[in-house]
This record gives structure tokens, sequence and C-alpha cells, in this order.
């Protein structure tokens, strides 16, 4: 039987303990808008300030996945630190330069920057690492922004499903009344995920993802 952990921070942890396989679904809870299965973050509107979450302030997110008994004596665990930005123009020794700031407020057009940092300081293997999360509401995905980690994939039905986006599809009414199908584009997608094979005892890593504010 796998166990699984949820935690108030919006992170869900569970590992099946034949193949030490876990999934880590980093969530935000930006204006508290809570979604069916998970928080929804959500980005400000225009003049209105990100909100974060006390735990996503503290920078640190620790994910301790539950050990079983034929598990013991070896086991992954998993921390995640997750990052809101923003690039900003500024002068450094005379010329102009780009930096990454903290995302606590943003405009209409600007561009969010959302990283997400994972380490596993267990003893064991973590297999089979799947890291999930929602693109927010009021904005729209950048294509390509993505990185390239493990196995990439999007949902457009708010994580039920996920695919790569040559086969992201959905069905509309022909001008015959007829069924259609349709590839989606990326301001469909409502979720990103990325599916690592493996992170070794001490290793780390980190993906991300740009997002357009609407």
């Amino acid at each position: 039987m796998p166990v699984s952990i949820y935690m108030q921070t919006g992170i869900f942890v569970s590992e099946a303990s034949k193949c030490g396989s876990c999934r880590i679904s980093s969530t935000y809870a930006h204006n508290k808008r809570k979604h069916k299965h998970h928080k929804e973050h959500q980005a400000p509107q225009q003049g209105e300030k990100m909100k974060r979450t006390s735990s996503l302030l503290a920078g640190t997110v620790g994910l301790l996945l539950a050990a079983m008994p034929l598990s013991a004596w070896a086991q992954p665990k998993v921390a995640i630190t997750i990052k809101a930005e923003k690039e900003v123009s500024v002068t450094a020794k005379g010329k102009q330069v780009k930096k990454r700031i903290a995302a606590k407020g943003v405009q209409p057009g600007e561009e969010i920057i959302y990283t997400l940092n994972y380490v596993n300081s267990g003893t064991d293997a973590a297999k089979d690492v799947i890291i999930s999360d929602p693109i927010p509401a009021g904005t729209s995905y950048i294509p390509g922004s993505a990185s390239e980690t493990g196995d990439l994939s999007f949902s457009i039905d708010k994580g039920k499903t996920f695919r790569k986006p040559t086969l992201l599809t959905y069905e509309v009414k022909g001008s015959t009344g007829k069924p259609e199908k349709k590839v989606a584009s990326p301001d469909d997608y409502t979720d990103v995920r990325w599916t690592i094979p493996q992170v070794p005892a001490g290793g780390k890593g980190s993906v991300n993802f740009k997002v357009k504010v609407k």
C-alpha cells in the first residue's frame, strides 16, 4: 500500500514502498483560491500584490517520505524550495543588465518565473519522481519556457491527465455540426509536470517555467 501525506503547505507526497517511487505536487495558494484537488495559485490583478502562504515565504518546504517496514533501512528524503521571480533591468557598472527579483507585485503583461529546486537528502534514491504545478489563474504559459528535465508533459483538464503538447487535443462542434478535434494551444494549459526517473541520494536539481500575466 502506498503511503500518502498531505502537507498544509500544499505539497503532496506519496511513496510506493515496493519500488521506492514518490510523487511531489507543489502548489501555491495565491489569494487563497482552492481547487477541487489542490490549492490553486492565482496571479494578482492589476495593482494587486502577489500573496504567498507563510510556509512558502519561509523558503524551504520539507517533504519527508513516510517510512514503510519493508524499506526502513534506506529511504529517500526529498525537500523542495519554491521561488516566484520576475526580471528587471538595473544599472551595474554603467551597463544595463537584467536581474531576477521576487515577484511581490506584478502587472498585466509581465512575466513570472517559477523555479522549483529539489534535493534528496535521504539514504536511498527516489525513483519516478513526479513534480507537477498548476498554471496560475489569470496567466498563460509561455511556450518553450519549461525546462526539459526528465519527461515534460502538460494538462488541459486541471491535472486529471497529462500528455505531450502535440497530443493535447479537445473536441469542438464543426461547421457541419460534427465534432472536430483541435490541438490545444499553450493558453489552454492548466498544469505542467516533470517526471524524473531517479534522484540519487544526495542528488539535487531544479525545474522551472514562465507565465505571462493577462
